[in-house]
């Protein structure tokens, strides 16, 4: 009799990074909405500082009613560096959180906005690979990386949008591979705003994140609108990180119908306004 078997990778690739120094180019805005979490939310700072260049960006903590006890711990943990400022807000919406750190605690220092998930771990010196590609093509709308589940499979490697039995639905390129991932720049529909990139003046241009969204896919929503102004977005397979996404989600227990609602009365309004631009 046949034994079933799980197969677990443990390891994936990721690639050195070397980089030269960039000439004239503006600072990064890391925005990282959390609430609680703290081992998580500590252990994505600490990753960006050991494998990124802590001279090109600043991080900004929106912590959206963390505990009493865990806030004074965030708080203790960032006094240890110059270069991150805590936002704190007594509400969550993803969008409208977005939206006014960026309008309200971010000056023309920061040329560039790397939004970020409290459950991420970068494994490269993906702020460096983000800013050359973003340097490289004018008509760049977003940029993402390749980020893993916590065993090693893909949970994204740029959006995906297909067609089932005349329905739109949205996923994850090479969702849940082991092996079949990118490992070069790719055009993409979009990135995840779970660890995405995007000009500080073109976000604000196209006026931010839709705050409408009640529960995900104003990030969806935002890629789109860029490739209907005739952007491009790239996802970089040699960036990597990993998103601790099930860690994280279904905090709320009207989550799943919120996300209806988002895709049924937000999205596909959207992408059934604009088909023609989407082409």
């Amino acid at each position: 009799k046949l034994k079933s078997r799980i197969h677990i990778q443990t390891e994936i690739y990721v690639p050195e990074i070397k980089g030269k120094p960039i000439k004239n180019i503006g600072k990064v805005a890391i925005i990282i909405p959390t609430k609680n979490k703290i081992e998580l939310l500590f252990q994505t700072i600490t990753s960006f500082y050991d494998n990124c260049d802590s001279n090109y960006f600043d991080i900004f903590i929106a912590d959206t009613g963390s505990d009493v006890d865990n806030l004074v711990k965030i708080k203790e943990f960032i006094s240890k560096f110059n270069n991150i400022k805590l936002v704190e807000y007594d509400y969550y919406n993803f969008g409208r959180i977005n939206n006014d750190v960026v309008k309200n605690h971010l000056d023309e220092t920061y040329e560039f906005i790397l939004f970020s998930n409290n459950d991420i771990k970068v494994m490269n010196d993906i702020i460096y690979g983000m800013l050359k590609t973003m340097k490289s093509d004018k008509k760049i709308g977003t940029v993402g990386c390749r980020l893993h589940y916590g065993d090693n499979t893909v949970q994204h490697d740029g959006i995906v949008l297909y067609l089932k039995s005349n329905r739109i639905l949205i996923s994850h390129k090479n969702l849940r591979h082991y092996h079949n991932h990118s490992i070069d720049e790719t055009v993409t529909v979009g990135n995840t705003g779970g660890l995405m990139m995007i000009k500080r003046t073109l976000f604000n241009s196209i006026g931010g994140f839709n705050e409408s969204y009640q529960s995900c896919l104003e990030d969806v929503e935002l890629n789109l609108t860029l490739l209907t102004k005739g952007l491009k977005n790239i996802t970089c397979g040699n960036l990597v990180a990993y998103h601790y996404e099930s860690q994280t989600r279904n905090d709320d227990e009207n989550d799943v119908e919120k996300s209806k609602n988002d895709y049924k009365d937000r999205l596909i309004v959207f992408i059934s306004n604009n088909l023609n631009k989407l082409k």
